[in-house]
């Protein structure tokens, strides 16, 4: 089975030799030739859609020109289903990206996921080269690491531990300690 990875970059390749000979065509004939310009026309828009669909952003927010852009946006490295993975007794550190950083305090939350939500541990996120100077900002968090396994919530906040409660959660994410 071919997939589609591959077959739509080929394709596309294809069309592009096909489009530029066609586009040959209606220059040699100085565009008086109805034929060769319709199918120009006709292999630029199956071009055009198929680049299209193989566009896909790079993360779940998506910015159009005329929305205004988060500020402090966390990103942090998830699987398929969203979830942060963490085997404790191997790592207890999450990384990841803060993108439009403009304060210079952050903070975390992790929770239980039960039907009443219990804060167990609030902590600072830490930026990995010290010190909170760029817009774009590699940070950390160290979890503790007497958490037990199971499955909690974990939220940063682009305020210190003590003002998170004048905050809603603003980037949350399942975390799933092993």
């Amino acid at each position: 089975m071919i997939r589609k990875e591959i077959i739509i970059p080929v394709a596309i390749i294809l069309l592009t030799v096909i489009f530029a000979s066609v586009s040959a065509f209606v220059f040699f004939s100085k565009g008086k030739s109805k034929f060769w310009v319709s199918q120009k026309m006709k292999i630029g828009a199956v071009l055009l859609t198929l680049c299209v669909i193989t566009v896909q952003p790079s993360c779940k927010q998506q910015v159009t020109c005329y929305d205004v852009a988060r500020t402090n946006n966390f990103v942090v490295e998830t699987d398929s289903a969203g979830k942060i993975n963490l085997d404790i007794s191997e790592n207890n550190k999450i990384t990841g990206k803060i993108y439009l950083r403009d304060v210079s305090n952050y903070s975390f939350k992790i929770a239980n996921t039960g039907s009443i939500e219990k804060n167990l541990f609030k902590g600072a996120v830490m930026p990995s080269d010290g010190v909170f100077n760029s817009t774009q900002e590699n940070f950390f968090v160290e979890i503790d690491k007497s958490i037990k396994p199971g499955e909690y919530s974990i939220s940063f906040f682009p305020v210190s531990i003590e003002l998170q409660g004048e905050y809603g959660n603003w980037d949350s994410f399942i975390l799933n300690i092993k």
